[in-house]
């Protein structure tokens, strides 16, 4: 007898779950990515930094919803 897997629901026997799931995560992150880049480079004096500093500081902020998109 064949397991019913509920329609909607993720599953690790439906790889297009999956998948699915996997390809909305990454859209999501690309998305906030986005946002976060172009809000940095609206502040004054970001884009004088050395390109160094300003991955670092743009990296610092992702880390931070990263956690925050985890912990909701």
């Amino acid at each position: 007898m064949a397991a019913v897997i509920p329609q909607g629901q993720f599953h690790i026997a439906n790889p297009d779950r999956k998948c699915v799931l996997a390809t909305s995560i990454i859209k999501y992150f690309e998305k906030s990515i986005a946002e976060i880049v172009r809000f940095a480079k609206r502040i004054p004096g970001f884009t004088d930094l050395p390109m160094d500093d300003q991955a670092n500081l743009i990296r610092g902020k992702i880390r931070t919803n990263d956690r925050q998109f985890i912990q909701t």
